[in-house]
């Protein structure tokens, strides 16, 4: 994939509408086996594999929630959280990394962050869950 944004899958009129900014394919497709649990056409998902080609898509509008890691060739740690919020102050995030540190767990609590999963931690129905439960 070169540095851009690619839609996954086209959802519904009334899909609710997933960005993804991860630069591993492997955890691409576990949100995306996450999204088709709840039926075809149910999300619409994109795929950033760069912060700045994130941000740039986000700043077009029309995404409901951010699933974001935190570990990207582009940027790494909180501050990728900081800057999705600079761009999207009230969108939804459900952070997904392989950061497990206390320290970054809770710089991302204080900063209001909607969830933080931890990859290799989590059975495939808590990402699921996780994200359904933010879009509520």
């Amino acid at each position: 994939m070169s540095d851009g944004v690619v839609r996954l899958s086209p959802g519904t009129l009334d899909a609710k509408r997933v960005l993804l900014i991860e630069d591993q394919e492997e955890a691409m497709f576990l949100v995306q086996q996450a999204l088709v649990e709840d039926g075809p056409g149910a999300y619409q998902l994109e795929w950033a594999n760069r912060v700045g080609a994130g941000l740039a898509r986000l700043a077009e509008g029309g995404v409901d929630l951010v699933v974001l890691d935190l570990c990207l060739p582009d940027g790494a740690g909180p501050e990728n959280y900081t800057r999705v919020r600079q761009i999207a102050p009230e969108l939804p995030v459900v952070v997904l990394t392989s950061d497990s540190s206390a320290e970054t767990k809770a710089t991302l609590a204080a900063k209001g962050v909607a969830r933080y999963l931890v990859k290799g931690e989590l059975a495939d129905y808590e990402l699921r869950e996780a994200i359904q439960q933010v879009l509520q």
